[in-house]
């Protein structure tokens, strides 16, 4: 899955890959917001999710919630992607989108 997940971000066209900046950039700004309260039962917390997964699809071949959920333990348990997050949140929000996708993640 990794090696299909890479081709498919290598061959994204430019629109696509500027497309999937402007999701991640959608992201931070609703993490930051959701950040606020850290209540998992709003609304912008159910758009963190949705937008995460659309992000993902991206780069994804296909979608499991399993593989998001997993995905979201990854990015708590290696600091590497608990530092991109939270460094570019300027707040520590890596534990809050993993409960977001933990919560919102269904087959």
């Amino acid at each position: 899955m990794v090696e299909r997940s890479n081709e498919k971000f290598m061959n994204l066209n430019q629109e696509d890959y500027q497309k999937m900046q402007e999701l991640e950039d959608r992201l931070f700004a609703r993490l930051n917001q959701l950040a606020e309260t850290r209540d998992l039962e709003t609304p912008e917390a159910k758009e963190v999710y949705e937008i995460h997964k659309q992000w993902l699809s991206y780069t994804w071949p296909n979608y499991s919630a399993e593989a998001h959920k997993g995905l979201a333990q990854i990015y708590i348990a290696d600091e590497r992607f608990a530092n991109y997050y939270n460094n570019r949140a300027g707040k520590e929000v890596v534990s809050l989108l993993h409960d977001v996708v933990v919560k919102y993640a269904k087959d």
